[in-house]
């Protein structure tokens, strides 16, 4: 059994951050249930929402259903690919988490779902987060 767990950084005042608590899943990725109850907390940000390690871009495209501007990263240039096949509304680029190549405050919330223990500096990536 895999553990997932999904992280929130908020662009709100004072920008928060929010650890789910881990959820037993059957699968590495998100269940869609661990998604909407994400985009459940971005649903109240006003502007783009950034995922992090966005991957194959399911979690883009339920964020475009829902009616938010998204943007995603991924570190693969085949999961980039594959995200702009499957959510051609979000920008999607080519990057890593510990260098994220946008300017300050841009987005209104960051999110990631399975990324966090992948990283290497999670500290940094955590104030690169909060930095964008």
């Amino acid at each position: 059994m895999a553990w997932d767990f999904l992280t929130v950084i908020s662009g709100s005042n004072p920008r928060v951050a929010v650890d789910l608590p881990a959820v037993p899943t059957e699968e590495p990725a998100p269940t869609t249930r661990d998604r909407w109850r994400m985009l459940w907390l971005l649903a109240g940000a006003a502007g783009d929402v950034l995922e992090l390690g966005c991957g194959g871009g399911l979690l883009l495209r339920d964020a475009l259903a829902v009616g938010a501007s998204a943007t995603g990263i991924d570190h693969s240039e085949e999961m980039v690919e594959l995200a702009q096949q499957r959510a051609p509304g979000a920008r999607v680029v080519l990057g890593r988490a510990e260098s994220l190549p946008f300017a300050d405050d841009e987005f209104a919330a960051v999110a990631m779902s399975a990324v966090f223990f992948f990283l290497d500096d999670p500290e940094g990536v955590l104030r690169e987060c909060r930095r964008v």
